[in-house]
């Protein structure tokens, strides 16, 4: 993926983990730039459920939070251990079942004095994950949005005070719906998006619109025939280096009142941002309508 930055990672003054591993410090340097992102979680399944009851969609995950810290070299030691954050899975829709699978919560990307320790004791800086998004429930109702992940503080790793920081929240995803038409989800105030919600229906004919992405000059729909009869899934996230700007994934639709047709999967986040929650489906089909995944984190090291 060193095409996605332009950065080659073999460079000892830009190192970029896609997965885990081990920074050692080049020699020659004075000063260490840290920029991690917190990994997004999956965004819900819809609910499934009889043609005579109304089905709801699954809420889109939270995005990862962002850390960028500028310490003297002299501060750190000869090797650090870099953790990557791993994307929440997506919901799975699940029958019989009084909701639909929830997604899990992303996991926090950090740096840290001893591997796998993530203690605040330990750690020089950190960036937590996107919460999950929920699945949608009987009855139409949509599944609650995950959070964004927390900002990092000086309380929760202590290393931070050694260098000159910036700590950013994620952004939250999107809850499901029933026959509501759900707005975007605006990206244009955090750098991670959470995940848009998923629609489902009620008992008749009307059916929701699932939540589309929206910000900077970048628009990521929720695709529908004017009939109403098909369902699509949610498109997949996208990702900007310039300017750095993560994208979450879009809603799935829900089903009409045809049979055993099946709801939309929410689309995957990427690079930190939250899963789209699945649409709602009509009982005997379990096939679609799931949640996408979270997407992982990243950490990239750039030396002075």
């Amino acid at each position: 993926m060193d095409f996605l930055f332009n950065l080659p990672d073999t460079d000892y003054r830009n190192q970029v983990f896609y997965t885990s591993g081990i920074w050692r410090k080049p020699p020659n340097i004075t000063m260490v730039q840290f920029f991690l992102v917190g990994a997004g979680g999956g965004g819900g399944a819809g609910y499934i459920n009889a043609l005579s009851q109304g089905i709801g969609g699954g809420g889109g995950g939270g995005g990862g939070a962002i850390t960028k810290l500028l310490i003297p070299s002299i501060f750190l030691p000869n090797e650090l251990y870099v953790n990557v954050g791993i994307g929440g899975s997506a919901g799975v829709i699940s029958a019989p079942a009084t909701v639909g699978g929830s997604g899990t919560t992303g996991t926090a990307t950090y740096v840290d004095l001893i591997n796998g320790n993530n203690t605040s004791s330990t750690l020089i800086a950190t960036a937590n994950g996107g919460t999950r998004g929920l699945g949608g429930a009987i009855g139409g109702g949509g599944g609650a949005a995950g959070a964004g992940g927390v900002a990092s503080t000086i309380a929760t790793t202590v290393y931070l005070g050694l260098g000159y920081g910036s700590y950013y929240a994620g952004g939250a995803g999107q809850a499901g719906t029933g026959t509501a038409t759900l707005t975007p989800v605006i990206t244009s105030t955090n750098l991670t998006s959470g995940g848009a919600g998923g629609s489902g229906r009620n008992s008749t004919t009307g059916r929701g619109t699932p939540g589309s992405i929206g910000g900077n000059n970048v628009y990521l729909p929720s695709l529908s025939v004017s009939d109403g009869t098909t369902v699509y899934n949610g498109q997949n996230g996208i990702f900007s280096l310039n300017p750095f700007q993560s994208y979450g994934g879009v809603g799935g639709w829900g089903a009409v009142r045809t049979g055993t047709q099946c709801g939309g999967n929410g689309g995957d986040g990427i690079m930190g941002s939250g899963g789209g929650g699945g649409g709602g489906g009509n009982t005997g089909c379990v096939t679609t309508g799931n949640g996408g995944r979270g997407g992982d984190g990243l950490v990239i090291i750039t030396c002075f």
